[in-house]
């Protein structure tokens, strides 16, 4: 299944001398994405992207209020957005407790978001239209498939991230801008799924509204 989650871009010290990055120009405002060897210079200014979620936010867990955070406790009644996907390599997940039992250990990476999406995004943001938005491809995980409710659907189950084997989130970008053809397109395949047919009449009124 797919959820919705929110695109934030925020501003960073940490540079890799290995990996493109996202750069923001101090000069234009617009952002680049390519290799740096630096942190922050008088011309650029590097940049992650994160992908937000409005899941329980648990000791551990990385989340956005203003900057980025990692919660010491668990957070209830809070609005605030949980990180489930990066550009920041840095980050990490919880994997294991310490022998006393006292200091979570975090070696795990963190999930992605590939290079792909990020050069779309850039684009994107460079033409004026940024991407707020994006739906990312969950596994619905049943822990006791055999207990239901008496509408017969299941009691526990939660949403797992789906990765690919390279630790990166499948992405599904939601348009946010439409041309009047492809609007008058997904009009007329929501009347032949209606109506089993496509009436003149709809076209008709399409044509009169829009």
């Amino acid at each position: 299944m797919e959820k919705k989650t929110q695109v934030v871009m925020l501003p960073t010290n940490k540079a890799s001398t290995r990996d493109k990055m996202i750069l923001k120009s101090h000069i234009s405002g617009k952002l680049m994405y390519e290799q740096i060897g630096i942190t922050r210079n008088t011309t650029v200014e590097t940049q992650h992207l994160y992908f937000l979620s409005d899941e329980d936010i648990k000791k551990g867990d990385w989340y956005v209020q203003g900057t980025l955070k990692q919660a010491t406790k668990e957070l209830e009644g809070h609005i605030l957005y949980k990180v489930v996907a990066s550009t920041d390599k840095s980050l990490k997940l919880f994997s294991a407790m310490s022998l006393n039992l006292e200091t979570p250990i975090y070696n795990h990476p963190f999930p992605q978001i590939n290079e792909a999406f990020q050069r779309v995004w850039v684009d994107e943001y460079n033409a004026g239209t940024p991407i707020e938005w994006v739906n990312l491809e969950y596994n619905i995980v049943y822990e006791n498939s055999h207990q239901s409710d008496e509408n017969g659907s299941h009691q526990n189950r939660h949403l797992e991230l789906k990765l690919r084997a390279d630790n990166t989130v499948i992405v599904r970008t939601i348009k946010q801008l439409f041309t009047r053809e492809e609007m008058k397109a997904m009009y007329k395949a929501t009347c032949e799924r209606l109506t089993n047919s496509y009436l003149s009449y709809d076209i008709e009124w399409f044509d009169k509204n829009y």
